[in-house]
């Protein structure tokens, strides 16, 4: 089985449009996805 880890940020809105097709994948594919919420603009300020 395939292990996908998929961070996405609360704020955006293509992270949310591509949490909702998750299940989906899941189904035709086997994978199983490890949903990880992150702060981007934390991420940003850390990294520079």
């Amino acid at each position: 089985m395939t292990q996908v880890e998929f961070l996405f940020d609360f704020g955006s809105p293509n992270a949310f449009l591509a949490r909702r097709a998750i299940p989906g994948i899941e189904q035709r594919t086997g994978a199983k996805f490890e949903v990880v919420p992150v702060l981007l603009g934390g991420i940003f300020k850390a990294t520079g």
